[in-house]
């Protein structure tokens, strides 16, 4: 964000304090990082002021000109000494960007933890964004510190029993997808590592060992309990890697080929939750010199932050059990089950309150303000399914053209994640035909620093709004993406799902679909790539499942960032994906090549192209008009409708199903003209309905039919004579443990 003032001749202009005043006025994320001092504002004949000939904020300008200060006192020190840790730089003054210093991501969110748990307070990621120095982070943690109320959590205890823990809130989402949709491949998380040197089988099968030994989630199932769906830890030790399979026998060529076929089974495997292990593992020996180790966890134990940990943690097992020594490990101070527990007592509390109450207040403000984010266009018609054929489009970036991006970012004050989701949205606004864009990006919901070195599932999927401007250059809607970041994630824990289930919600997102599309970017530059005098290579392989209809996603490395499209196959032609693909790294380039391109001059692309852009056919999914808002109101409130239409009126599929939605919408009327979701329904209560129906009749309905059907026209897909006797008196397992998951009523409880 940039500030642009014109002063009184007088009066010397003083940053800090100008700072310091809008601080008590605005959140942290509507903070400017510049402040540029104009002779006057330029305007347009209209008397509106003229953005274009605005200056951008210049490098060296500001604070950031300012000669080096060190520390001044204690606050200012201790948090000069957790960065400095976290850059591995020492003397670092107190006007010093830490982004500019080479910070990224992942030590933000190291040095947020660790500043955190310094201090007993719990801080969002989004603070260091918005103060990336010591001076103003020194401000702000100040500020919370006299502030009663924002202390910390406690500190994470032992669970009773350690073989039994509840499901994350996180783990959750994942087991009732897996419900409706058995069968799926969609959260293996794939990976397959090169190895090259002499390899010492004995030591690498006892690393492993001790790696799931030490991650109690590599020792985890998810089962059900007297109803309840929790984490069983166990004691097993995992399988044996060794023998590797040979494939030294074929010719170079063939031997590659061969083993991106065994890769490809392999990543097919599905993955039972109730059985261990939640992963599988494969070595390949391809020479005496040259091995190939395939491991691949199910999402519901793993994340993107997990595998930086696997290296981390692997690499330094399998140097002990070669060199005969202790590891040089950290004792874990808490497991994920713990962790489980804790989250699910802080979700209880005021603080995640405060934050659900603030995402949900802007929600309802921008919905209302600008409607609900037009669908995604596909080349072919959405299916009930929730799961197609993921493919990949794959991307590859020079070190040099990623360098040269992350340059570009941080003159705008950004990091290069911000620039390239900035460039994902120019993409997205010139195939989306509308301004009104949201992406999904995932997030750490690491809450305590105590979990910074467990595996696990910790990150959530947060919606990040922007509204495109297509007359500003991509530089200025960094800034403002940087802006919608920071705002998100200062309520990381906050679910969509939970979000859509509050009265009202629901009329207002309109579409199945609340965002258009995924991003995703992880910077894994610091990896270690050094096993025990294993060179370790990265082999790309991807898992061919997607529950989401498009998506962009980068891995930073030493050589620059790899990266694909990943797209619903389903929905769209391999044509399509890397077209897009295509346009987006023109993008990249043409921003290089001219920054102040606007984003409009940036995707003008030929007529050719923008023709194929539009030429899609697909029918989106259903999208609800300000009058069938008024109707859907109108039909909740009426005490009549049942008796307009009359149960008469009804078959006997219909009345059955009508009295499922009374009772899990706590509504009193229904008719055979209602849709599920108009009468408040949302997604989790959609499942139950599907769990429901499929437990008492064999019928499955589509999570999408539901949302764009009628009472009558999903009555039509349950027979009468498919009903089972007395479907309604006792719940089903499953919905015990749907309703475990806070669906339920006042009845039940």
């Amino acid at each position: 964000l940039v500030a642009y003032l014109t002063t009184n001749a007088k009066n010397a202009f003083d940053e800090s304090a100008l700072r310091n005043h809008l601080r008590a006025l605005l959140p942290d994320y509507m903070l400017p990082q510049h402040f540029v001092v104009l002779d006057a504002i330029p305007l347009l004949p209209n008397g509106k002021i003229d953005r274009a000939r605005l200056p951008a904020p210049q490098v060296g300008q500001g604070s950031q000109a300012r000669e080096h200060v060190a520390p001044r006192n204690e606050l200012e020190q201790r948090i000069a000494s957790a960065m400095e840790s976290a850059l591995s730089l020492p003397g670092i003054g107190v006007h010093e960007d830490f982004f500019a210093l080479g910070g990224h991501s992942l030590l933000a969110a190291q040095l947020t933890a660790r500043l955190g748990s310094e201090f007993g307070l719990k801080l969002s990621l989004g603070l260091l964004f918005e103060n990336p120095n010591i001076e103003s982070l020194a401000i702000a943690i100040g500020q919370r510190i006299t502030v009663s109320g924002v202390q910390q959590p406690p500190a994470i205890t032992h669970l009773k029993d350690p073989r039994f823990a509840p499901l994350s809130i996180l783990q959750k989402r994942l087991w009732l997808f897996e419900q409706l949709n058995p069968g799926t491949v969609v959260y293996n998380t794939p990976s397959a590592h090169r190895l090259r040197g002499e390899l010492d089988e004995a030591a690498f099968q006892r690393a492993f060992e001790a790696l799931v030994e030490r991650q109690s989630i590599l020792r985890t199932t998810v089962v059900q309990v007297g109803g309840e769906v929790i984490q069983r830890i166990h004691e097993e030790p995992p399988p044996q890697l060794f023998p590797a399979e040979d494939l030294s026998g074929f010719a170079p060529a063939d031997r590659e080929q061969r083993l991106m076929e065994r890769l490809e089974t392999l990543t097919d495997q599905l993955i039972n939750l109730e059985s261990l292990p939640l992963y599988r593992i494969a070595m390949f020996r391809l020479s005496a010199q040259e091995h190939v180790f395939f491991f691949m966890p199910h999402h519901i134990i793993w994340d993107g932050w997990s595998f930086d940990l696997f290296y981390t943690e692997f690499s330094e097992l399998y140097s002990a059990q070669r060199e005969k020594r202790p590891p040089r490990l950290a004792p874990m101070p808490a497991s994920y089950g713990e962790f489980s527990q804790w989250h699910a007592d802080w979700l209880k509390g005021p603080a995640y309150r405060e934050q659900f109450q603030r995402e949900l207040d802007y929600w309802r403000e921008r919905l209302v303000r600008t409607g609900p984010p037009p669908p995604l266009p596909t080349d072919h018609a959405r299916g009930s399914s929730l799961v197609g054929r993921g493919m990949t489009e794959w991307i590859s970036v020079s070190r040099e053209t990623t360098e040269r991006l992350r340059a570009l970012a941080r003159s705008a004050d950004a990091t290069v994640f911000m620039l390239l989701l900035a460039a994902w949205y120019a993409v997205l606004w010139r195939y989306v035909g509308s301004s009104n864009l949201v992406v999904g990006t995932p997030v750490r919901v690491r809450a305590s620093s105590e979990v910074e070195h467990v595996m696990g599932l910790f990150t959530n999927l947060l919606p990040l709004p922007v509204e495109i401007d297509p007359g500003e250059n991509l530089l200025a809607l960094s800034t403002r993406v940087k802006a919608s970041v920071t705002r998100c994630l200062a309520s990381p824990d906050v679910q969509l799902e939970d979000l859509m289930r509050e009265p009202g919600m629901r009329e207002l997102a309109g579409t199945t679909h609340f965002y258009q599309a995924q991003f995703s970017y992880q910077d894994a530059r610091e990896r270690i790539c050094n096993w025990g005098g294993l060179a370790q290579e990265q082999v790309l392989i991807f898992q061919r499942a997607a529950s989401e209809d498009l998506a962009i996603w980068f891995l930073e490395h030493g050589k620059g960032m790899t990266g694909g499209v990943l797209y619903n196959a389903d929905l769209f032609e391999a044509a399509t994906a890397r077209q897009v693909a295509a346009r987006y790294l023109e993008v990249l380039d043409q921003v290089l090549a001219a920054p102040q391109s606007s984003i409009a001059e940036l995707v003008a692309w030929a007529a050719e192209d923008v023709a194929a852009a539009r030429r899609f056919t697909s029918t989106p999914a259903r999208v609800m008009q300000d009058g069938d808002r008024v109707a859907a109101g109108s039909r909740a409130s009426s005490p009549a409708t049942v008796g307009e239409v009359g149960a008469e009126a009804m078959s006997p599929s219909e009345r059955w199903l009508a009295d499922l939605w009374r009772e899990l919408l706590c509504v009193s009327q229904v008719s055979p003209a209602d849709n599920f979701f108009d009468l408040g329904g949302h997604s989790l209560l959609a499942m139950t309905l599907v769990a429901r129906v499929e437990d008492y009749s064999g019928v499955r309905l589509g999570i999408l039919k539901i949302a764009n059907s009628s009472l009558r026209a999903l009555a039509a897909d349950v027979p009468e004579q498919a009903i089972k006797p007395g479907a309604r008196v006792q719940l089903s397992l499953r919905e015990r443990a749907l309703r475990m998951f806070g669906i339920k009523r006042e009845s039940d409880t």
